[in-house]
């Protein structure tokens, strides 16, 4: 038996070497693709280096590719705007297939896959507002031969608003015009009014950009958030742009935000009559001017006399003046309630635009006039002052009585009329006129009285 078995191993040693060599070279002779197919996968980072190599690249490229020009704005456009929908199209021929990849690149560098695989002849891209502006290349490549490839160069720029700050502060109720320039094809915008907090205090939307660069907006100014005098404010631009080329997903995007102004609640100011000293009354039938200063840019405004001593609208002056007037006339009613007369009164010029902002006068107080009844002296009692400015004369109030008469024009010599009536008695200066006969003999009226001027006569109370 050991015999037997000796001789068995003689036998097979031979086959046994013979297997192993056989397998040690099969081991070393495994095929080139094999190989290859052990490394990590290479990316399409590089202009030289493609992701695979899927061609014998001893034989010529097979096919071309082409991105032809279009006439049409957002079709292999040459500049693209950020949040703008492009649309890429090209054209395969003689390719082996028609798959390929649609990639952007910047400086010898992919930046992005817009599309792989594709089979159309076209895709769609929305440029991220995230895509920095710059000089760009757009890529079409062969799947099948990466040396088959259509390149287009890309500018990408910034859709933007640059919007001018306000030169100084805006006063609530007012319009103000807002100008801005911007870039890009937005249509349509949403304006923004923010406070320094972020807090929104007004929005105004669907605003049309503008036309070649440039827009604006007039703004109805909001009054001041809070009840308060003054807020510090920003404006913004929003525009509504889609993030997906698959869905109707959107987003608002700010493209641009003002330096920070001041809008304040306006005052409007009631001048002092003129002529007027404080504290005297305003007489029945005079004509006065009420003037104020607006802070409203000229904004429309009614104009009240208002009632103190009964807290009561006493007279609708004017409904509505303006916009941009500063005055307005106005005699004193003598028709107001008898109990009314020597009480005090306000001029209230209130804003059309904003209720709450009115100016109000210096109090004051209305007289009625009442001359007085006296005989008719004889012309040795008359006297007339010639010293005082054309068309009125300065009389005495008889008795200390008021005196009313229909005013002669009197220069600083002479009396140009020919008569003076006191309360209905005339007296007839002769032709060729006697000034010294007159001159001297009334009185010039004392400081402590007012006359007024009206149509059917002039009136001298005391103050």
């Amino acid at each position: 038996m050991k015999a037997r078995g000796r001789n068995l191993v003689h036998v097979f040693m031979p086959v046994l070497v013979v297997c192993l060599v056989v397998l040690t070279y099969t081991a070393y002779a495994a095929s080139p693709t094999t190989q290859k197919s052990t490394q990590p996968a290479k990316t399409a980072t590089s202009a030289t280096t493609p992701a695979s190599i899927k061609y014998d690249p001893n034989a010529p490229p097979k096919g071309t590719i082409t991105i032809p020009a279009s006439s049409k704005g957002n079709v292999n456009a040459s500049t693209w705007y950020t949040g703008s929908y492009q649309y890429i199209e090209w054209t395969c021929n003689g390719t082996s297939s028609n798959l390929v990849d649609v990639t952007l690149w910047q400086n010898n560098r992919e930046v992005a896959l817009i599309w792989s695989g594709a089979t159309t002849g076209g895709t769609v891209y929305i440029v991220p507002f995230s895509t920095a502006a710059g000089n760009y290349e757009l890529r079409v490549t062969s799947k099948d031969d990466t040396r088959v490839e259509a390149r287009l160069p890309v500018t990408v720029a910034s859709t933007a608003v640059t919007l001018a700050t306000p030169p100084g502060a805006l006063f609530a109720g007012s319009r103000y015009t807002i100008n801005w320039s911007y870039t890009g094809n937005p249509t349509s915008v949403k304006l923004v009014i923010l406070d320094s907090s972020g807090t929104v205090v007004q929005s105004v939307p669907n605003i049309s950009i503008g036309s070649n660069g440039k827009g604006s907006w007039s703004l109805a100014v909001p009054a001041p958030t809070s009840g308060k005098s003054s807020v510090q404010c920003r404006f913004q631009i929003v525009g509504t742009f889609r993030t997906s080329v698959t869905s109707d997903a959107k987003a608002d995007i700010v493209l641009g935000t003002s330096g920070l102004f001041a809008i304040n609640q306006p005052t409007i100011r009631v001048l002092p009559f003129d002529g007027v000293a404080a504290g005297a009354p305003m007489l029945t039938g005079h004509p006065y001017t009420i003037k104020w200063v607006n802070e409203m840019s000229g904004g429309a405004v009614k104009v009240e006399l208002y009632s103190l001593t009964n807290s009561t609208l006493a007279q609708t002056i004017q409904a509505s003046v303006g916009p941009g007037a500063s005055n307005v006339g106005w005699s004193p009613p003598g028709t107001l309630p008898a109990n009314l007369y020597g009480t005090s009164f306000q001029i209230r010029v209130t804003s059309l635009d904003l209720a709450s902002v009115l100016g109000v006068s210096a109090p004051f107080t209305i007289q009625k006039p009442q001359p007085a009844n006296i005989n008719c002296p004889d012309v040795s009692q008359i006297k007339i002052s010639v010293t005082g400015p054309p068309g009125w004369g300065i009389l005495a109030g008889l008795g200390g009585w008021p005196v009313k008469l229909n005013w002669a024009r009197v220069s600083s010599s002479t009396i140009a009329g020919k008569s003076v009536t006191l309360l209905g008695c005339n007296y007839v200066y002769g032709s060729g006129g006697n000034t010294n006969q007159l001159a001297g003999l009334f009185q010039e009226l004392p400081d402590q009285y007012i006359c007024t001027q009206t149509a059917t006569g002039a009136y001298c109370i005391p103050k």
